[in-house]
C-alpha cells in the first residue's frame, strides 16, 4: 500500500522573463517496493467543477519485479499554463479525493 507522506505543493511559476509558465505539483509517497514509481496524471474536471481546479490521479507504476523495500518516491507533475489558471489541485487515489492543495504565485523562477 502506498501513502502519502510529506506535505504536497503545487506553484504557478515562470522563468525570470516572465514568460514559460507552468504549474508543478511535487509530494512524496511511501513505497512498499523498489521497482515502484509514483506517477501524476491530469484527469478531466466532471461537470460542475469549477475550471480553476485541476485534478490529477496517483497511480504507482511498478515495472519488473522488485524486492520489498520500504522507501519514499518522489512525484512531480508540470504542465504549462497561463497566468492564474489554476487556483486549486485535487490529488486522487483509487477515484476519491484525498489530498486538497491551494496554488501558490511565485512571480519569476530560474527554470530548469
Amino acid at each position: 500500500m502506498t501513502e502519502a507522506l510529506r506535505p504536497w505543493k503545487a506553484e504557478e511559476t515562470t522563468d525570470l522573463n516572465g514568460d514559460n509558465r507552468k504549474i508543478t505539483v511535487t509530494g512524496e509517497v511511501s513505497t512498499a517496493y523498489a521497482n515502484e514509481k509514483p506517477v501524476l496524471t491530469e484527469v478531466p474536471p466532471p461537470t460542475g467543477i469549477d475550471p480553476t481546479t485541476l485534478i490529477l490521479e496517483l497511480t504507482i507504476d511498478s515495472k519488473g519485479v522488485g524486492p520489498a523495500l520500504v522507501g519514499v518516491a518522489p512525484a512531480k507533475f508540470t504542465k504549462p499554463v497561463s497566468f492564474e489558471q489554476y487556483k486549486h489541485v485535487i490529488i486522487r487515489r483509487d477515484g476519491s479525493e484525498n489530498i486538497n492543495i491551494e496554488v501558490q504565485l511565485i512571480l519569476s523562477k530560474a527554470t530548469s
